[in-house]
């Protein structure tokens, strides 16, 4: 039996167009019975099945996307690339905190209450600087700062910290708190002048006085002394009050405190936490404490861990007081302490 063949649109009835791209196929029936030819009708093409998207890459463990649209933010972005440095160094995390980036570097502030012995509320804040890398492990500040030793990249590296810390410390502190910031002293060395020129600007544009900060100084054993001390004398300038840190950390703390005349002191807290075991270097604290005051320096101890740290910071006649008993470190300045 031979098969009708059907080969072109005349087979076709009215209205009926083939599959386009292909001939027309019929039924089986409609073939073997021309009388079923005018109730056929090519049966339009299946639409594609819709393709899944393909999952989204995951993300670095322990960190979340940050949101940086903030016209703050925005602005001292341009600054920073008006200076020289990268663009969107500063972003705004959905929790509302500011952070900055530094190559794979996360950097992100806390912030330690200072006491008065016999206060309750603190009369104001240290901001410590916290590091994470992109595995979401922490990082000791000095160790960052130990292999970064390119002027360009400590000036960076050391301006991004500070204006992180005054954004942070604007949105969530206490607008009349004095504010206490690390200033490495590799930063002072590696810009050659306008010392506090950028950073007044900055905190000015934050509705922050010069008189509320208090710069303290890491020492580092590499740097000039005489140059480090026109690099302080510059931000005095502008307003600034300075500090020396960890001061008994080596044997030249007293005479740098004689040649750089600081306005405030920070005892290193393995000296606090000497005297509380050993009866001579009990004694001596009150004594090492007076000969700051009698230069000129507020005096505070840091490591008041217990309650007998601070009795010892109170009676050798400590001004203030910084430690995990005063109050742990938070993200955001905390209004009251103990």
């Amino acid at each position: 039996m031979s098969v009708p063949s059907v080969s072109s649109d005349a087979s076709l009835p009215d209205g009926a167009q083939p599959v386009t791209g292909r001939p027309a196929r019929m039924p089986l029936l409609a073939l073997l019975d021309p009388s079923l030819m005018a109730q056929y009708a090519p049966r339009p093409p299946a639409p594609p099945k819709p393709v899944a998207p393909p999952p989204a890459a995951p993300g670095r463990p322990g960190r979340r996307k940050a949101v940086s649209h903030d016209p703050q933010l925005a602005h001292f972005n341009a600054r920073f690339v008006a200076a020289g440095h990268p663009a969107d160094s500063l972003r705004l995390t959905p929790q509302q905190q500011v952070v900055a980036s530094f190559d794979e570097w996360r950097l992100s502030s806390q912030f330690a209450p200072i006491l008065a012995p016999g206060a309750a509320t603190p009369f104001a804040y240290k901001a410590q600087l916290r590091i994470t890398g992109p595995a979401g492990h922490s990082v000791a500040p000095p160790l960052l700062f130990a292999v970064e030793r390119a002027p360009s990249r400590t000036v960076l590296l050391d301006r991004l910290c500070r204006v992180t810390h005054c954004l942070n410390f604007v949105r969530h502190g206490q607008p009349d708190a004095a504010l206490h910031l690390n200033v490495h002293a590799l930063h002072l060395i590696n810009l050659p002048d306008g010392h506090g020129e950028f950073f007044a600007e900055a905190i000015a544009e934050l509705g922050l006085r010069p008189s509320q900060l208090t710069l303290e100084i890491v020492e580092d054993a590499e740097v000039d002394l005489l140059r480090l001390q026109r690099c302080m004398d510059s931000y005095r300038r502008f307003g600034f009050k300075l500090a020396l840190d960890d001061f008994g950390a080596s044997e030249l703390s007293l005479p740098r405190v004689w040649l750089l005349e600081p306005d405030a002191v920070k005892l290193h807290e393995r000296l606090l936490h000497r005297a509380l075991s050993h009866p001579a270097a009990r004694d001596a604290l009150p004594r090492a404490v007076g000969i700051l005051h009698a230069a000129g320096c507020q005096v505070i101890a840091e490591g008041v861990d217990t309650a007998r740290h601070a009795e010892l910071a109170g009676q050798a006649g400590c001004d203030g007081l910084q430690g995990r008993w005063v109050g742990p470190l938070h993200s955001r300045p905390q209004a009251t302490s103990r």
